[in-house]
């Protein structure tokens, strides 16, 4: 099933087919784009996903059923959705996530996001978990909230744009703990 446009009230996607979202996806103000469980979405080149502020995309795996955004040329996920063999690859940066409610994107444990961008700003208001095979953007600052956990997976680049700083006020926490095959690197944005 193919997507772009304007997603203006809740909708799910399941896990029967494979998802590709090609060209700018925009889920609209007060709408929640659910993807169910066991689910495949794959993103065409250059795809970007915009949340405006107040909207959601629950992308939340179950255990034995995780939920799997990542790139059209990723074949791990779904296989060749492409159809060109292995002509191509991922990497990071493939696709992107942005907008005023990219906050919203919410992912857990068993939600695999793999060479994307998120972009990420402003307060955080619950636990959140940034995945490793993916570039995050620190567009402006970003507070962590007193009672929140911001997790940093292994092999995660945080990118952090001019002067923008990342802080975990008193009683929230940061864990990151990447390893010498996938460490978490923290760097400038103009750093290529």
């Amino acid at each position: 099933t193919w997507h772009s446009g304007y997603v203006e009230s809740n909708e799910v996607w399941t896990a029967r087919s494979i998802h590709v979202v090609e060209g700018t996806l925009t889920v609209g103000s007060g709408a929640t784009l659910t993807v169910e469980p066991g689910a495949v979405v794959k993103n065409a080149t250059a795809a970007r996903w915009v949340l405006e502020s107040g909207a959601f995309v629950e992308a939340l795996g179950a255990n034995g059923a995780s939920v799997v955004v990542t790139f059209l040329a990723d074949d791990t996920a779904g296989g060749d959705s492409n159809l060109d063999g292995m002509q191509s690859g991922p990497h990071p940066g493939s696709w992107a996530v942005a907008g005023a409610g990219a906050a919203g994107f919410h992912v857990n444990t068993f939600t695999e996001l793999r060479y994307g961008t998120l972009t990420h700003s402003g307060m955080m208001g619950r636990d959140e978990v940034w995945a490793g095979d993916m570039l995050h953007q620190v567009a402006s600052d970003v507070t962590v909230s007193n009672g929140v956990t911001l997790h940093i997976l292994p092999g995660a680049i945080v990118k952090f744009d001019a002067l923008k700083m990342l802080t975990v006020n008193s009683g929230a926490r940061l864990a990151a703990v990447g390893s010498r095959s996938q460490p978490i690197t923290f760097t400038s944005s103009k750093d290529d």
